[in-house]
């Protein structure tokens, strides 16, 4: 009598083991699928970040700011340099250069950024800016006596980007008119448009 009982408490024993053991396994295995999704995940994320990478307002109204900021011509340009492709800023230091600008040299100064309305496309990765900013305007060089200083500017550029390594570059930049629609005798040319070098434009 006393064996089968002791049959019987082995049997029960056993079984709570197998049980147990077989708890145990599955919640293994159902980690190691949790750890496999988890590692998934982050690529995932990254494909999704390298989806939605695009031209920032941030990124346009930094550059404005580099580059309608500066004490006198040529001053700014280690500060735009970085947002435009080699060909662009090839182009605007020849431009900078030419005899008509550097005349002005030292004349009109202290140009300062203040703001601008940024219209971006980035299906075409253009940029339109309507961009306000201020300079000084001096009668005689490096003397503000009779000096008209804070003048208010408007332009409107037109930016074309390109993506080089990763980043997006401005490879063309151009000095645009927009007018009225209700008045369509107004010009529409553009003008002042400064291309790469190596644009295929």
């Amino acid at each position: 009598m006393m064996d089968t009982f002791k049959v019987k408490w082995f049997k029960r024993v056993m079984s709570g083991l197998a049980l147990i053991l077989v708890f145990f396994l599955g919640l293994g295995f159902g980690q190691m699928g949790k750890s496999s999704q988890s590692k998934e995940t982050p690529k995932q994320t990254t494909t999704e970040k390298t989806k939605t990478n695009a031209i920032t307002q941030k990124q346009v109204k930094d550059f404005l700011v580099a580059y309608y900021t500066k004490k006198d011509l040529e001053e700014n340009r280690n500060r735009y340099k970085d947002y435009m492709t080699e060909g662009l800023y090839n182009a605007i230091v020849s431009e900078e250069n030419k005899a008509q600008n550097q005349a002005y040299k030292g004349f009109v100064v202290n140009f300062e950024f203040q703001e601008a309305n940024i219209y971006i496309d980035q299906a075409h990765q253009r940029v339109i800016c309507e961009v306000t900013y201020t300079n000084d305007l001096l009668q005689k060089k490096d003397n503000k006596e009779g000096a008209q200083t804070g003048v208010v500017n408007h332009t409107t550029l037109q930016l074309e980007y390109t993506t080089v390594n990763d980043n997006y570059l401005i490879n063309q930049m151009s000095a645009i008119l927009l007018t009225d629609s209700a008045n369509p005798t107004a010009i529409t040319e553009s003008y002042g448009a400064i291309a790469s070098s190596d644009s295929e434009d």
